[in-house]
């Protein structure tokens, strides 16, 4: 009897012990499990928001043959203005999920090229590399050749030039036009090689990057320091209304450029608007846009022959002062003042932000004025 139950006791401590140890190692294997769970939902989160690896990721590619007629056919069909997914607007931390990290820089086609393979992004008022964010975002996208490319045979592909235009400064490098299936491409060349193609105009961004006048404040007075007007380069750029200052352009809303600028020499209304003179430019300001940009240019050593310089025709025969308004849609003209003392010169020039509203130049008026119309305080 006392052998039946000392078995029976030991028995039951074995179950107990044995119940415990299973108990235990069964809050041991949930504990694993929910650890394991959790660090899989945390990698899994990690990957989806930091590194997505998607097919339409893996499928872009960083080195571009720009003279083969695939690469060609898919640029031209492809929407937007970027490539392969790669457009204005996607920040650098998305870029960086897509392309990786740049690998250089350079700067030319208006601001500072940061380098993903074949891939050239500006980013929007990124001038140095130490601005450069996640959050930046991007503003144009060109595709670069891992080393230029001969024009003889990119022109095999793409076909003739349907036009071209000069970059500043003279001579430096151009911009080879192609019109494919509606779309117009623009290349640019220099010393006979491609150096990229991009859907962006690349004359507008370069002449609206190009900084038209800097502005010193010296004692007291807001000044602007011209470049080199006389030239072919910088004629484009006042002729297409690219002058700017401080990213303002005739025609743009007025903003805050005028609190910019500071404190005026003189203020005064007309039937213009109202002017705000400066040292050597002027502001004149009409229903809150910049109607006109005078630039005194008289203390400037121009050569007077800004026509032949500019390579266009003043369309005014009948005076001495120059008007330029190639297009009379496209809200703005410009107009060149002589100085009419005895060195003669240019007076100023000015970019007026509307279309020329006055008579038809060329043609004299033969219309007999009456006494009340010479005597009325508009015709004065």
């Amino acid at each position: 009897m006392k052998r039946q139950l000392g078995f029976i006791i030991a028995t039951g401590l074995l179950l107990s012990a044995c119940n415990s140890d299973d108990t235990e190692s069964k809050k041991n294997e949930s504990d694993v499990k929910v650890s394991d769970k959790a660090e899989k939902e945390r990698l899994t989160t990690e990957i989806t928001t930091e590194k997505p690896m998607t097919e339409d990721l893996k499928s872009i590619e960083k080195t571009i043959d720009i003279n083969s007629a695939a690469f060609k056919n898919s640029f031209v069909q492809a929407s937007g203005e970027g490539y392969q997914g790669i457009e204005p607007g996607l920040t650098y931390a998305e870029v960086k999920n897509k392309l990786g990290q740049y690998n250089g820089t350079n700067d030319f086609a208006g601001g500072l090229n940061f380098n993903f393979g074949s891939y050239a992004l500006i980013f929007d008022g990124v001038t140095t590399e130490n601005e450069l964010t996640d959050r930046s975002k991007v503003e144009y996208v060109y595709i670069t050749p891992d080393q230029q490319k001969d024009l003889a045979v990119f022109s095999e592909v793409w076909g003739e030039k349907s036009d071209y235009a000069s970059l500043p400064p003279s001579g430096v490098a151009s911009i080879n036009y192609y019109d494919v299936d509606g779309k117009r491409i623009n290349a640019m060349v220099a010393n006979g090689q491609v150096i990229m193609v991009t859907k962006h105009d690349i004359q507008k961004i370069t002449n609206g990057k190009n900084e038209s006048a800097e502005v010193r404040f010296n004692n007291g007075k807001t000044h602007l320091i011209y470049p080199k007007i006389d030239t072919y380069e910088y004629g484009q750029v006042i002729l297409t209304n690219s002058f700017n200052i401080y990213g303002f352009h005739a025609g743009d809303p007025v903003g805050d450029l005028i609190s910019k600028l500071g404190q005026p020499d003189k203020t005064f209304d007309d039937d213009l608007g109202t002017t705000y003179q400066y040292d050597n430019f002027a502001v004149t300001v009409k229903d809150d846009r910049i109607y006109r940009y005078l630039l005194n240019v008289k203390e400037e050593p121009l050569d007077p022959d800004l026509q032949s310089i500019w390579q266009v025709t003043s369309e005014d025969t009948q005076s001495e002062l120059a008007r330029f308004d190639g297009n009379k849609t496209n809200g703005f003209y410009v107009e060149v003042n002589p100085d009419m003392g005895p060195v003669g010169g240019i007076d100023s020039i000015a970019i007026i932000g509307e279309n020329y509203q006055g008579p038809e130049v060329g043609q004299p008026d033969n219309d007999i004025l009456s006494k009340e119309t010479i005597l009325s305080e508009d015709f004065a």
